[in-house]
């Protein structure tokens, strides 16, 4: 799939088990000549950002946080950082053009739900918490 754009919704702050295969779903893709372009958390650690690097895949950071009744500092961080990440995310969909998201988590899907009109492939790295609000976002990124 030569020419194809692939738009890869990285989620995670540091590098763990679900980071790992998507850095491996990133590196296999480049080298099968897909176009890569990589969205990623902007609240990390820099280990991510320098595996892209040094592998020379283009990457944008945003600040997409979530929304935690439990950590309200966290929540409140989310809210003030989504209109610019949403702005950094319509800038790049505009520029990049992606035939295919591919992302890991959930919760990027429903910040974006509005503006994802491609092909989402939603990779389950582990199950999905059975919480009132986890059924509703699944329910809803379904369509």
């Amino acid at each position: 799939m030569k020419n194809c754009k692939v738009l890869i919704i990285a989620s995670g702050a540091y590098i763990s088990g679900a980071e790992v295969i998507t850095l491996d779903v990133i590196f296999g893709l480049k080298r099968m000549g897909f176009d890569i372009h990589c969205l990623v958390n902007g609240w990390n650690d820099g280990d991510f950002i320098s595996k892209l690097k040094s592998n020379e895949v283009p990457f944008t950071e945003a600040k997409f946080g979530w929304y935690y009744l439990n950590k309200p500092s966290w929540t409140f961080d989310s809210l003030i950082n989504y209109p610019k990440a949403l702005w950094q995310f319509l800038k790049l969909k505009k520029k990049f053009h992606a035939d295919i998201v591919y992302t890991i988590s959930f919760r990027q899907i429903a910040l974006l739900y509005p503006f994802l009109n491609r092909n989402i492939f939603y990779h389950v790295h582990d199950p999905n918490s059975h919480s009132a609000q986890s059924k509703f976002f699944l329910k809803l990124i379904n369509k």
